[in-house]
């Protein structure tokens, strides 16, 4: 494990010195700029946009992040051959996906600890004592799905060209996102066809939706731990652990090629 360790520390480093992770941060500060000007703004219930805005944006910030690390890691080894090394070491196939997902981890877990930090700070700040602090614990489940899209990306990516896979990634995302807006408009139709499409959607691809309780969250309405929290955890974990065999499994059967984007 102190191989895959430091093979993923090493990526991670290696990630955040891009410049894309200076683009994001900008990003998130221009963000965090527009929702304390929106939140100026008169409306019913006081900080609501600001709240919305700020965390809608940092969460696709996270997605858009996994999504470039991904990306950066796939060139990294199939224009660059960055498998080489680690794998002339005792370290194995399976060690060194597993360092992969690590390391986009590990940078995607940076940002998402700033954003805890300036969040909390700002809540704080401009909330006081009715500050709302599950939206912290929303940001979080947001990176558990970023998480997820990276592994989802990195499973693909065994079968098809990296392109290919950043495309398709995007694709299972934009779906599981709307997933159960799908199966609640399905409940209401007598389509049976439709009816069999929403239950797929909803519980044989992941369902990113699941990670997104934004509208409770927001309206503070019977908030629990379990719910917004371990939930979503044991979601991550079970289809991270499940997609990640999978692409072991086709990672030990690849041919290793330098050059093939």
């Amino acid at each position: 494990m102190r191989a895959v360790a430091s093979l993923a520390f090493f990526l991670a480093r290696s990630l955040l010195r891009q410049r894309a992770t200076l683009i994001f941060l900008l990003l998130s500060l221009a963000m965090i700029g527009l929702s304390l000007s929106l939140g100026e703004l008169n409306i019913a219930v006081p900080f609501r946009l600001f709240e919305n805005v700020m965390l809608a944006s940092q969460a696709y910030l996270l997605v858009i992040a996994s999504v470039v690390y991904l990306f950066e890691t796939l060139s990294k080894e199939r224009l660059g051959g960055f498998f080489v090394l680690p794998l002339s070491t005792p370290l194995s196939r399976d060690g060194y996906l597993l360092a992969l997902i690590g390391g986009i981890a590990i940078a995607i877990g940076l940002l998402l600890g700033l954003y805890l930090v300036a969040d909390g700070l700002l809540l704080w700040l401009i909330e006081g004592e009715k500050a709302n602090y599950w939206i912290l614990v929303q940001l979080f489940n947001h990176a558990l799905a970023a998480l997820l899209v990276t592994i989802v990306g990195l499973t693909t990516s065994q079968w098809v060209s990296s392109m290919n896979a950043i495309i398709y990634t995007l694709l299972f995302y934009m779906i599981g996102q709307g997933a159960d807006e799908l199966w609640l408009f399905s409940q209401q139709e007598k389509d049976e066809m439709l009816h069999i499409v929403a239950w797929v959607v909803y519980y044989l691809l992941p369902n990113f939706s699941r990670f997104d309780h934004l509208s409770l969250i927001l309206s503070q309405d019977g908030c629990n731990l379990r719910e917004l929290l371990v939930y979503p955890i044991l979601y991550a974990m079970a289809w991270g652990w499940a997609l990640y065999l999978v692409a072991s499994w086709k990672f030990r059967k690849r041919s290793l090629l330098v050059g093939r984007l």
